[in-house]
């Protein structure tokens, strides 16, 4: 009875301080817009995930930004996509930043290919995308352990209108550290609860 209790304390050691990888890939195109999700555990895939974006509600929204807009309209796009994302990176929850302190980044790779159909708003759109990229790289490496050289890229065509991105990324987290994260995030959500009532 004592060596099995050893056995299941020394199982639990082990489980707390093992990490979980997980694979996130985002494909944007014109005919389609995926969510590849897969997470494993000693090479053990427990999960792999495949999100259709154009069969989810408003899928309109993952359509092409660009069509049927003109010069003005696409460059009051990028600028309200621009504050949409520091708005969002500025509203990040406690909660949010709890998991990613704890995160190791071992692959980050963000790709895009587009053009708006017109030469200027095509120059000014490539300039927005790299201050958006660039701000959520720094972002990302703030609140997490990079353990790897991002690789980004923004390729205009100053011909076509389309949009073409991948972005591709592999963290890992310890089971015992994502654990205390969650157990911390339910702590701060009672007290606020508490105040609220």
């Amino acid at each position: 009875m004592f060596w099995v209790a050893i056995g299941v304390i020394l199982f639990c050691l082990l489980l707390l301080i093992s990490k979980v990888n997980i694979y996130i890939t985002f494909s944007y195109k014109q005919d389609s817009q995926l969510i590849i999700v897969r997470i494993r555990f000693y090479g053990i895939q427990l999960l792999n995930k495949v999100i259709d974006l154009d069969e989810v509600e408003n899928k309109d929204l993952w359509k092409n930004p660009f069509k049927g807009k003109s010069f003005i309209e696409s460059l009051k796009y990028v600028d309200s996509l621009a504050h949409s994302v520091f708005e969002t990176i500025g509203s990040l929850t406690i909660a949010a930043r709890t998991f990613f302190e704890r995160m190791h980044v071992h692959r980050l790779e963000w790709n895009t290919f587009f053009g708006t159909g017109d030469v200027s708003s095509t120059g000014i759109a490539a300039g927005g995308l790299w201050t958006i990229k660039g701000s959520l790289i720094g972002f990302a490496g703030t609140i997490s352990t990079l353990e790897c050289e991002p690789i980004i890229s923004v390729l205009p065509n100053f011909q076509r209108k389309f949009i073409d991105s991948k972005f591709d990324c592999i963290v890992s987290i310890r089971i015992g550290q994502a654990m205390y994260a969650l157990i911390k995030v339910i702590r701060k959500s009672s007290l606020k609860k508490e105040v609220y009532i």
